[in-house]
């Protein structure tokens, strides 16, 4: 067997077409290798390419949403320059307006009083409100009375417009506090309500006539339950809650004793509220209300010795002079010593008079 064999794996061997079908087979399989490996290569270069293209399509759209977003910020950006420039300017043409025309005042303390005046009006108009304004003022500038008259009327009108302003919200956070206190109160009573009835049997339905026994035998038969009761239990449970309503209405008035004394003490607490958030006007402009200590008023008085009238942005200077006070706070103090001067004056003037 074995020789046999041996036989056979030799004309195998020698046979040519044995061994190019062998070659061919194994070429065969090679290929089939190849091509399978190349199929998943292309795949996934396919794979990748769409991945980079999705990549760099979603990159640019970000890069174009940034861009617009850019432009968007740039241009609201210019805008706000534009808005702050014209402001400025048109802020500074009102000061400057007052100043040539010495505040349309006569006097140092009414002058004092105009230039804070003015700030309000520069912190609460509106561009175009400004602008009008400005065209006004500079029409009527030869004309001090005239003048005045247009600008103590602005002047009125902003301070209408913020006390009815602050009073329109006082009002609103009110009316917020009693339509609160009003649905506490009203679910508490329709709780109370619901639970009166549901546990009550009524009697208003029932003939006067029938008393006694036959008045709780009735009641007994008429109730909406399916549990048949007795006219005795019928009237040992009304007892009970005879004497347990009793104490419901006790309950319920030291309940409704308690919500008034809330409601009480909210409304104050709110009302105190109401108070502290709006304070004076010199605090709605931003003033510091605090006294004036000794080194401060030094210090004011020093700076208003060192730039007299004719100093360009004299005010502006002051401030800077003075520690934690702004240019308002100078002006108000200084006006405050102006009037304290003047009532001494008086008063030595008075003093001299009756001698």
């Amino acid at each position: 067997m074995g020789r046999l064999r041996r036989l056979v794996d030799n004309a195998y061997a020698c046979d040519p077409r044995i061994a190019k079908f062998k070659e061919e087979d194994k070429e065969r399989r090679l290929a089939q290798k190849k091509a399978k490996a190349e199929a998943i290569r292309q795949k996934q270069e396919e794979e990748e390419r769409v991945r980079q293209e999705a990549e760099e399509a979603e990159r640019k759209k970000r890069e174009a949403e940034e861009a617009e977003q850019r432009a968007k910020q740039e241009v609201e950006k210019k805008e706000r320059e534009v808005l702050k420039k014209a402001f400025k300017k048109e802020r500074k043409m009102l000061r400057t307006l007052c100043k040539d025309n010495s505040y349309f005042a006569s006097e140092e303390g009414e002058r004092v009083q105009t230039m804070t005046d003015v700030e309000l009006l520069c912190e609460a108009l509106e561009l175009t409100r400004l602008e009008e304004l400005n065209k006004e003022l500079a029409q009527v500038a030869q004309d001090k009375m005239q003048g005045w008259e247009v600008l103590m009327k602005e002047v009125s009108e902003v301070r209408n417009r913020i006390k009815k302003e602050r009073e329109e919200v006082q009002q609103r956070q009110q009316g917020e506090g009693v339509e609160e206190e009003g649905k506490v109160h009203h679910s508490k009573s329709g709780i109370k309500m619901t639970s009166s009835c549901s546990s009550k049997p009524s009697t208003s339905s029932l003939p006067a006539q029938q008393r006694g026994g036959r008045l709780w035998q009735s009641i007994s038969t008429n109730t909406a339950t399916s549990i048949t009761r007795l006219a005795k239990e019928v009237l040992n449970k009304a007892k009970e809650l005879q004497h347990s309503d009793k104490h419901m209405r006790e309950a319920a008035n030291k309940n409704a004793y308690h919500s008034m004394e809330k409601a009480q003490a909210r409304q104050v607490i709110s009302d105190t509220t109401a108070s502290q958030r709006y304070d004076t006007p010199q605090e709605m402009l931003g003033m510091n209300t605090a006294a004036w200590g000794a080194e401060e008023q030094r210090l004011l008085e020093q700076a208003l010795k060192t730039y007299p009238v004719s100093t360009p942005d004299r005010w502006d200077r002051i401030a800077k002079c003075v520690p934690n006070r702004t240019k308002k706070d100078c002006m108000r103090r200084y006006k405050e010593l102006v009037e304290m001067v003047k009532a001494k004056k008086a008063a030595q003037a008075a003093a001299v008079g009756k001698k």
